[in-house]
């Protein structure tokens, strides 16, 4: 009966499926059908689908729905978004069961799930996505491709991703004017023009070595665009910023290539809240914002998941890789990021603020969003969880507190212990702010590789992190940075990590870094902490502090077994860190920046630090090992 059953219902679902979508999805968001041309299509005839393969014992006690029982059909030409939302739909109603697809190229031209990803699996527990190897054209640039919210225990797996349109301008310079803060650039066959409608989002964008694809031309920097005069054909000309575009232009010459992005889409994948999670072996050649972005999500695993520069490309996303908002527990393994317009990995937190304060003990929190307060019901605020409160004018961790009791519908903490001070605000720039600093913890990432980006390979404001066995090659900032961002803002603190093994090749391409930064392929820079981040340097600039203010930031930190090579500056930079030792390492010859202004001096640089201990590293460089800056 059960069989009987189950086959009426994946009849009528597909019935249900030809009658209303067909027709419509066989049209992109333009209404027009979607050209066999768009893209080269996946070959699926030696290739056996999943149903095709025999199933292992463990496998055979799964529920199988396949794809194609909702009508998604590989290599037809036609929108297969809303098949593919049935099946999903119907696996969010099961428990032990995988979703399996034929391979193939599958189109993606509309959302019926809406949002701003064309596909939604939401509170889904114990299932799985195979996708059996199946790439996912997308035809709309205003929209990524997949959110997993309030999952648990979901799989997804066996994918890639690229888009028929790429979402960015590309171009060659054909001249530079210096005093007139501009240059000319003709529109790379099979790109946007530089002043289409569907790009003209931010108008921010890069300089592009043309012999090292995605890596930013080393010299210059991020570029603002002011105006662009179209000049006939498939030229322009673009007039940028004088402070984020025009002091870039005496290092571009005629052959260097410039994308225009316009981060005018989700991220490829992501969601929110959800637990025990697991993407597996998928890759993005495009997006028009980030690869993987997830918020307030508890184990996560990234497995063999990648950004990657399709062949004949110079970019792959306009912004992070993994972008990781208030997560804890995250893993990544065999992953790797190239060509991206941002970081690699990005994970931080984002401030609360106190609406109102009974004494120093009971607090209202709120987020701000468009200069107006809003609950924070949905935050994961637990008994034990450490609380930071953070003073921006003053630039220290005012107070440490946990938390004994939340109230979710009242949006109110209970502290464990009276915080003097304490008072109610709503401006990030003067007022307290509070971080939870339990809600950005353990991040492993093991034998990944990041590379050929424009900024950071790994941008942590996290505790409890391991870092082993990876690649930093060829990035816009430095390989690894810890720093907080108050007035952006993101941040907090990075204590207890460990950096293993990691190999850091040519990094810190950008202009301002190459200018004006004392950093190198791993630094620790306390920016938020405007006087230095040390008490003592708070004291000699009159800044108030409270007893229990923290005085470093980031503490905690062990870099072992590493390689240099190529570095810029110092290849350590660490500022206002408590507790750090570096051994084993090996160091060889730094460069010279091409704006002739670095000298690199020392392999550490140590500027208002504590208990800073060196053992058994290996210079090869005729620079000093450490210059340090005392207190």
């Amino acid at each position: 009966m059960k069989f009987v059953r189950d086959f009426f219902v994946r009849v009528s679902a597909m019935a249900a499926c030809v009658f209303f979508y067909l027709p419509a999805c066989a049209q992109n968001s333009a209404g027009k059908e979607i050209s066999e041309g768009a893209t080269a299509r996946a070959s699926s005839s030696a290739e056996a689908s999943p149903e095709e393969t025999p199933c292992t014992s463990a496998e055979a006690q799964k529920e199988i729905l396949r794809a194609s029982d909702f009508g998604a059909v590989p290599n037809d030409n036609k929108c297969d978004s809303a098949a593919i939302q049935a099946a999903l739909n119907a696996l969010s109603k099961k428990r032990n069961a995988v979703l399996v697809f034929a391979p193939g190229t599958y189109d993606i031209a509309s959302a019926p799930s809406g949002g701003g990803r064309a596909l939604l699996l939401e509170g889904a527990a114990d299932v799985e996505v195979d996708c059996g190897g199946a790439l996912f054209m997308q035809h709309d640039n205003s929209k990524g491709f997949l959110t997993l919210d309030k999952c648990r225990n979901v799989s997804v797996k066996n994918l890639s991703l690229d888009f028929a349109e790429q979402p960015y301008a590309l171009g060659t310079v054909e001249s530079t004017d210096i005093a007139g803060r501009s240059f000319i650039v003709e529109v790379n066959e099979g790109y946007h023009s530089f002043d289409s409608p569907a790009l003209r989002v931010g108008d921010g964008g890069f300089f592009l070595d043309a012999k090292c694809p995605g890596a930013i031309l080393r010299g210059t920097d991020a570029v603002r665009v002011e105006k662009i005069v179209p000049l006939g054909g498939n030229g322009y000309e673009i007039f940028v910023s004088a402070t984020r575009g025009g002091e870039s232009l005496p290092y571009v010459k005629s052959g260097d290539l410039f994308v225009l992005n316009c981060r005018r889409s989700a991220a490829a994948l992501g969601g929110a809240e959800n637990e025990n999670c697991r993407l597996e072996n998928i890759t993005i050649y495009a997006s028009g914002a980030g690869a993987f972005t997830f918020s307030k999500c508890d184990g996560l695993k990234f497995l063999s998941c990648s950004a990657k520069i399709k062949p004949g490309r110079f970019k792959s996303i306009n912004a992070d890789g993994f972008h990781l908002p208030h997560c804890r527990n995250v893993e990544l393994e065999n992953c790797s990021i190239y060509g991206a317009s941002d970081d690699c990995l990005n994970m931080y937190l984002t401030p609360r603020f106190i609406r109102a304060a009974e004494g120093g003990r009971t607090l209202e929190l709120c987020r701000v969003s468009n200069g107006k307060a809003q609950p924070i019901s949905e935050d994961r605020l637990e008994a034990g969880d450490s609380l930071a409160f953070f003073c921006a004018k003053s630039g220290e961790i005012f107070a440490l507190a946990k938390v004994e009791h939340f109230d979710a519908a009242a949006s109110r903490v209970r502290l464990d212990r009276e915080v003097k001070g304490l008072r109610p605000g709503l401006d990030k720039q003067k007022d307290i702010t509070v971080y939870n600093l339990s809600d950005s913890r353990g991040l492993k990432v093991k034998n990944c590789s990041f590379g050929n980006s424009s900024r950071f390979g790994l941008y942590i404001k996290a505790s409890d992190v391991s870092v082993q066995g990876c690649l930093f090659e060829n990035l816009g900032s430095s390989a690894i940075t810890m720093h907080n961002e108050p007035g952006w803002p993101e941040g907090l603190c990075s204590r207890r990590v460990s950096i293993e093994r990691c190999r850091f090749v040519s990094n810190g391409r950008l202009g301002a870094y190459e200018r004006s930064w004392p950093g190198g392929d791993v630094s620790s820079l306390a920016i938020g902490v405007r006087f230095g981040g040390a008490r003592e340097v708070l004291r000699r600039q009159s800044v108030p502090l409270a007893d229990s203010a923290e005085a470093y930031f980031n503490s905690d930190l062990n870099i072992s077994s590493c390689e240099f090579s190529n570095w810029l500056g110092s290849a350590v930079y660490l500022r206002s860190v408590e507790n750090v030792k570096i051994e084993k390492c090996t160091f060889s010859a730094p460069r010279q920046s091409p704006a002739g202004a670095k000298i690199s001096e020392s392999l550490i640089r140590a500027d208002f630090c504590k208990n800073i201990v060196l053992e058994g590293n290996t210079n090869n460089s005729q620079c000093a090992e450490l210059r340090e800056k005392k207190l």
